[in-house]
């Protein structure tokens, strides 16, 4: 009895070792694998037991593989197989115990029926009893455990038993904890990698509460609108408001959200700084784990470069679409079926269709008569297969439903493929020109250009047209005349203005050089000769030697684009006109000399009777004033009267003598001769004063020595007729006289008041 106490007590203590030790595993173990190795062991060291081992049910096959072991396995758990089906294999401790979910010993694997598909395995290592008996469940997996015995019977005992599935509690709550734990470092993970994310991103993020004021903004938020993250916390996103988005947009947003719904959206927001930008925005709920919306999280993406590309694109479709709209030629689009995708304007107008009625019809150019026998139907599906562009004239009608126009046109064609950017034709595009419009045009243009080379041919006035480079294209009937040249010698590349000697020559090419460069017109008056006149080569045009004398109007004529196309020169012959100017100027000439010729006698005629007013009436006058005042000396009393004459004699005579000097320097100034310009226009103006009551300034500096006798009188002349002039018609009282010397010349300038 006592040996039978004393070996309960340690069957006791080693599963007591075996729990504590396990135990212990499970404090300081918390890696799964590691663990179960780490039990396995201690169930085998410290309990005394040949093997333990611990597998996991694959749900597919059913089959039970062993994953830790420990103790004498020496290839069994390879060479078995285990399962929970209803086959042999499931019938075994291990099977029945994940079927039923309870402990299966095998007292003696040597008797045992269930054990037999391992019994010879389990003999021959000395396995002679066994417990079994799931551990925990994970997920969809269910582990199990197995300990093998080197006696039968070992498990027999309630107590151990009892013990032993204590064992397996403890494994759960291990792996309980380890999966919380291991769900915990995933979760924490899953939530750093998704802080860094968010942290990282190029997109902003906002979290706001269910009130809309943010809680949290990432660092992308902060870069994209100038708000720091202290500066946004706390805020309402409706500081990034412009009033693009309607207070109706809002209203449907918060609508959606409200109900647990994402919205997505397009914003036009304004950033710290007063900026504006774009960007594209998915606002969701956050919700906790019981459904209940606790905050709002906004991911927004700034979109500024797309929309501006998008406006960008948006311009340039709507310019196209009015090119295409409002081209001058008519134009129709077609798709691979031959169907109408686009007209224009000019289109529906040339063909008389209602646009909308024609796109509306199962129209297709493959099916149309006209279009077929005419080539049309077969140039469009050529196109649409070589991807050429074909150019060409031909007569076409649509038989379009609504068309009004029932003759044909006679149209130059521009068809031409549509690709898209995998270079595949989408479309083709059929351009047509009423040739009839561009006959008439062309016929006017004839009839205009016939007019013009009338008006050209028979002008009056001598013409050339002259090319850019100054070749001579065209002259008219009149120069063929004036110079004696037939347009066969000069016409063509045969002429140029500026080789031509007798042009160089006479200065007109230097002139003309002007109007090519310069672009502007001009006029002159040049003398030629027409036997000097050469062609490129320097062969003389003509042998008729005649002078002339010409007044020359060149002008530019220029293209649409402003690019010079001819100069055209107009020649009047002038020779005769010349010839009569020369011979006035000869007659002025002659008349000049005779005006000087009798100028000179008058002023003779002058100085002689000037001299005998000073030699003999200054005389006489002299004797009758000292007459008078003898006279007057030897009077006495009683003879007053003859007093009084005597003295008015006197007072006669001295005025007499006064005014004979005045009528001497008027015919002829004596002072010039002697005293000089200046100095006799001084004693002229002071006794013109004295006289006329009228104040006269003389200014002036000149040298005198460099003028002749006859200039002094002339000026002298100028300034005594001016002041008469003054003096019956101005009836001034100041008068000023300017005379200067200045480049050459003197200058004579009188102004009065």
């Amino acid at each position: 009895m006592i040996t039978d106490h004393i070996e309960d007590m340690n069957r006791i203590k080693r599963i007591y070792a075996v729990i504590n030790g396990i135990n212990k595993a499970i404090i300081r173990i918390n890696e799964k694998d590691a663990l179960m190795q780490e039990i396995c062991k201690v169930i085998t060291n410290e309990g005394g037991y040949l093997l333990a081992w611990i597998g996991v049910l694959e749900p597919q096959s059913g089959q039970i593989k062993p994953l830790y072991f420990h103790g004498k396995e020496e290839g069994y758990l390879t060479s078995i197989k285990i399962s929970n089906t209803n086959s042999p294999e499931g019938m075994g401790p291990t099977g029945r115990a994940l079927k039923s979910g309870k402990h299966v010993i095998c007292h003696d694997t040597a008797t045992d029926p269930l054990f037999a598909p391992w019994r010879d395995a389990a003999l021959a290592r000395g396995y002679r009893s066994s417990i079994s008996f799931p551990i925990f469940q994970e997920e969809d997996r269910v582990y199990a455990a197995a300990i093998y015995a080197g006696q039968p019977y070992v498990f027999e005992d309630k107590e151990e038993v009892d013990l032993i599935l204590s064992i397996s509690e403890n494994i759960s709550y291990a792996m309980a904890k380890i999966a919380v734990d291991e769900k915990l470092q995933e979760t924490t993970k899953r939530l750093v990698m998704l802080n860094t994310a968010v942290e990282h991103t190029a997109a902003s993020v906002v979290i706001t509460n269910l009130e809309g004021n943010i809680e949290y903004v990432n660092p992308a938020f902060s870069r994209l609108t100038g708000y720091s993250y202290e500066e946004a916390i706390g805020k309402n996103p409706r500081i990034l408001q412009t009033g693009f988005t309607t207070k109706e947009e809002y209203t449907a947003m918060w609508a959606r959200l409200s109900t647990g719904n994402v919205w997505s959206g397009i914003f036009r927001n304004k950033k710290k700084n007063g900026e504006f930008y774009w960007e594209q925005a998915t606002i969701s709920p956050i919700k906790n784990d019981n459904g209940v919306v606790t905050n709002y999280i906004a991911v927004k993406e700034n979109i500024t470069d797309r929309k501006v590309v998008e406006e960008k694109l948006l311009e340039e479709h709507n310019f196209f679409e009015q090119i295409f709209d409002q081209s001058i030629s008519a134009k129709i689009l077609f798709d691979q079926a031959g169907q109408i995708i686009r007209i224009n304007h000019k289109f529906k107008e040339m063909f008389e269709v209602d646009g909308d009625t024609m796109l509306e019809t199962s129209y297709s150019v493959y099916e149309d008569e006209y279009c077929q026998n005419n080539g049309l139907s077969t140039l469009i599906q050529n196109i649409f297969e070589e991807k050429i562009t074909v150019q060409q004239e031909m007569s076409i009608r649509f038989e379009i439903p609504g068309q009004k126009r029932e003759d044909a046109v006679w149209t130059k064609l521009l068809v031409y493929p549509i690709e898209n950017q995998e270079g595949v034709v989408q479309s083709v595009m059929v351009e047509v020109e009423d040739l009839k419009a561009l006959k008439e045009a062309q016929s006017r243009v004839e009839a205009e250009r016939f007019f013009f080379e009338q008006l050209f041919m028979q002008s009056h006035t001598s013409m050339q047209i002259f090319d850019p480079e100054g070749w001579t294209v065209k002259i008219n009937a009149q120069l063929s005349k004036l110079f004696g040249v037939a347009p066969e010698n000069i016409e063509g590349k045969k002429h140029n203005i500026f080789y031509d000697q007798e042009a160089i020559h006479s200065g007109l090419a230097a002139a003309l050089r002007k109007v090519f460069d310069d672009k502007i017109g001009f006029e002159g008056e040049f003398e030629v000769d027409a036997a000097r006149a050469t062609d490129s080569s320097g062969a003389v045009l003509t042998n008729k030697s005649k002078k002339i004398y010409m007044s020359v109007k060149a002008f530019p004529v220029f293209d649409e684009e402003g690019q010079l196309l001819n100069v055209i020169m107009e020649h009047e012959d002038i020779t005769r006109r010349k010839e009569d100017e020369m011979k006035m100027l000869q007659l002025n000439a002659d008349l000049r000399d005779l005006t000087n010729y009798l100028q000179d006698v008058r002023e003779e005629e002058r100085k002689e009777i000037a001299k005998e007013i000073h030699d003999e009436l200054g005389q006489n006058l002299t004797v009758m004033k000292m007459d008078a005042i003898w006279i007057a000396q030897r009077l006495g009393e009683g003879q007053e009267d003859i007093a009084d004459r005597a003295k008015n004699l006197l007072k006669v005579t001295d005025e007499t003598v006064l005014k004979s000097r005045h009528l001497y320097n008027s015919l002829y100034p004596q002072m010039l001769n002697d005293s000089g310009l200046m100095d006799t226009l001084h004693w002229h103006a002071g006794n013109y004063h004295q006289i006329t009551g009228i104040r006269i300034m003389v200014d002036g500096v000149i040298e005198e020595s460099v003028l002749d006798a006859k200039t002094k009188l002339a000026l002298y002349r100028a300034v005594q007729e001016s002041l008469t002039n003054v003096l019956r018609y101005a009836k001034a009282s100041q008068v000023g006289i300017e005379l200067y010397e200045a480049d050459g010349c003197i200058n004579l300038h009188i102004r009065d008041n």
